[in-house]
């Protein structure tokens, strides 16, 4: 059976972050987050709000909030990476990435204070250009209880969309794995 785990991660706050003025203005910075090793897709924060001059807050919880599926066997043998991008949005262009972060999701599991807790970690922003640190990212954390996959599930699924597949159609349990 596959198992899987789900992680939720809230973006709190950046801290001396470099390259975020233009001038005298400040440039709208967003979070990507993905999970390397795991599925391909990344999730997007909405633009943080400055507090003075070198300080990012994402607004309420739910705007920043984000869920992941990731396999209970990768966590375990540490195959997995937690990767936060804070970008620049341009105009002209694509946006820029102006620092990231890579943890180990293991190694935040094994700090995790228990199930359905909430768990802080900051860690310090890395320029990809120059691997200097500039700044430090804040993020909550969870991890939920585990997920089993049920192994029918595929199969069921298959059988009860037939049931609204025309007359003319060929039959799925030709494509079923039994």
């Amino acid at each position: 059976m596959d198992c899987r785990r789900c992680f939720n991660i809230n973006m709190k706050q950046a801290l001396d972050v470099n390259n975020t003025k233009i001038l005298f203005f400040k440039k709208p910075i967003y979070a990507m987050v993905s999970i390397v090793g795991s599925s391909p897709y990344k999730q997007r924060t909405p633009v943080a709000k400055y507090i003075g001059n070198n300080k990012l807050i994402w607004g309420t919880t739910t705007s920043s909030a984000m869920r992941f599926y990731v396999e209970e066997s990768k966590l375990q043998q540490n195959h997995l990476v937690l990767m936060i991008q804070l970008m620049c949005k341009r105009i002209f262009g694509s946006d820029k990435v102006i620092g990231e972060i890579c943890v180990p999701l293991k190694e935040l599991y094994d700090n995790y204070n228990g199930i359905n807790n909430i768990s802080y970690s900051t860690h310090e922003v890395v320029n990809p250009c120059d691997d200097r640190g500039h700044g430090y990212l804040q993020f909550s954390y969870e991890f939920d209880a585990t997920l089993k996959k049920k192994e029918g599930a595929i199969a069921n699924s298959l059988m009860q969309t037939q049931s609204h597949v025309t007359p003319s159609a060929p039959s799925l349990e030709q494509y079923l794995i039994t």
